[in-house]
């Protein structure tokens, strides 16, 4: 390791306030070592490269690549952000390298939320070990905003950590696997914060922070920083075109690099970050939104970061129900026919039941595996019926059916037509629904979401008059669907 006296790049700040007039410095990295897995669990070493081979783990955030610099100041919290995809993420590849349109990249391989089993962390260090360190994540964080007062996911204390051949003059530079099966940090974030796309970093971001807790007079320690997305540092990356955005993740389908294995820089990661004072305990302030230079002798300014788990740990979310026939639930019925409210999660009154005909679905909503089952009760007994699937809601709008409330439409597509049995309930049983609507010209892809609903014929006793609509309709279904 080489003494490190000289200040390279110093950090900018926006909007600083007073408790952080501080220099913070961007450093060299001299050579990293990889000090291997550290089993929370057990409490144990793994000593090695890799030994949480890629292989055994998704890889659902990766910004690990170029990294050349690190930030130094004594004892701060560094506040970073990134994306991880949920189902309803945009389905688009990355732009070409070079172009600056990396924002959004997200392809199919995503969930509703993932199971976090291991992550990796890089930093340089001034002090002798064992030196101790935190690392903190947050299911939503948006870029440079102030996390000391928010509840962290997940924070974890890890005390033995290798430390500087020669503290308070050298630097020691390491790359560390933290192993959290079996222990009771493992943890769950939501894709997109909260589970689905919302469009912008400031709504679909997640953060992490590493801190130093081990105090450094010389203040020389601080995480690595890497990525370049454009390739404006150095060559990194496939070709010499830069970090790629995604890449190495279950969401880079390498349509740009076919076959590519490299690290990247991670989805939504901005070109700035947060730092907290630290002031003992639990306790922080906010220092500010740093950033820096981007240019050929200045790094991409993001924390090293790579995350791994289960990338597609979670079921499908239920069936939603929508659109109840009745005016407190935002819809009149078209003669006044509410339901009775003994079941508000239905549709309009009807002939036989005063409570309304509903629509529930069982079942898997994967493509991969459809199982879906839609479940229609309470419509008029020994009548006929038929289940359709369509695009939109139509929820509070006033567009009737019958003596119901039309609550989908758009692109509709009748899946199946059924007849009702003595107690008026029907079903899609025998009827494969992505399978249908494929056959009628929706394929679906994963993340997509259709709106359902029932209609049947209401023949015998209809609250609107005989000769009217003689027909009704259930409640809507929004079904979201995974590869």
């Amino acid at each position: 390791m080489r003494h490190l006296p000289m200040i390279i790049v110093t950090l900018v700040s926006l909007g600083v306030g007073a408790s952080a007039q501080k220099t913070s410095s961007i450093l060299p990295v001299p050579s990293v070592k990889h000090a291997g897995t550290y089993h929370v669990a057990t409490r144990t070493w793994t000593r090695g490269e890799r030994p949480l081979a890629r292989g055994e783990y998704d890889v659902i955030y990766d910004n690990s690549c170029a990294g050349k610099w690190y930030t130094a100041l004594e004892q701060q919290t560094f506040h970073d952000d990134g994306r991880i995809p949920s189902h309803t993420s945009p389905q688009v590849d990355q732009e070409p390298f070079g172009s600056g349109n990396w924002m959004n990249t997200s392809l199919v391989g995503t969930g509703y939320g993932y199971d976090v089993s291991a992550y990796q962390f890089a930093y340089c260090t001034g002090v002798a070990a064992p030196m101790t360190a935190m690392t903190l994540f947050y299911e939503c964080y948006s870029a440079c905003s102030d996390a000391s007062g928010l509840t962290p996911t997940m924070a974890l204390q890890l005390p033995g950590l290798p430390g500087s051949p020669t503290p308070g003059i050298n630097i020691g530079c390491w790359v560390v696997d933290i192993d959290l099966l079996g222990s009771t940090f493992s943890f769950h974030m939501k894709g997109d914060c909260d589970g689905s796309w919302g469009g912008s970093p400031a709504l679909d971001n997640f953060g992490y922070a590493y801190m130093q807790v081990t105090p450094d007079p010389a203040a020389i320690s601080g995480p690595i920083l890497t990525g370049d997305p454009d390739g404006i540092i150095d060559d990194a990356g496939p070709g010499g075109t830069g970090c790629c955005v995604g890449c190495n993740t279950i969401f880079w389908a390498g349509s740009n690099v076919p076959g590519t294995a490299t690290d990247g820089s991670g989805l939504n990661n901005q070109n700035f970050f947060e730092m907290d004072d630290y002031l003992g305990g639990s306790t922080f302030v906010y220092n500010g939104c740093y950033w820096c230079c981007y240019s050929a002798t200045a790094p991409y300014m993001s924390i090293h970061m790579e995350i791994l788990g289960d990338g597609d740990c979670c079921p499908p979310p239920p069936p939603q129900k929508y659109c109840f026939g009745h005016t407190s639930q935002g819809n009149t019925c078209p003669c006044s026919n509410d339901n009775d409210q003994s079941d508000q999660e239905s549709g309009c009154a009807n002939g036989t039941y005063a409570a309304g005909a509903s629509l529930d679905g069982t079942g898997s909503a994967r493509l991969s595996n459809d199982t879906v089952v839609l479940h229609g009760t309470r419509g008029q007994p020994n009548n006929s019926s038929m289940f359709f699937q369509a695009l939109n809601s139509l929820d509070g709008l006033g567009v009737y059916l019958g003596d119901g409330i039309r609550c989908a439409g758009g692109f509709l597509k009748r899946l199946k037509v059924a007849q009702n049995d003595a107690i008026g309930d029907a079903d899609t049983a025998g009827t494969v629904i992505s399978v249908r609507s494929a056959q009628l010209g929706d394929t679906l892809s994963p993340g997509d979401i259709r709106r359902y609903q029932w209609w049947y014929r209401d023949t015998s006793n209809p609250p609107c008059g005989p000769g009217v609509n003689d027909s009704n309709s259930s409640n809507g279904l929004e079904i979201h669907w995974l590869p």
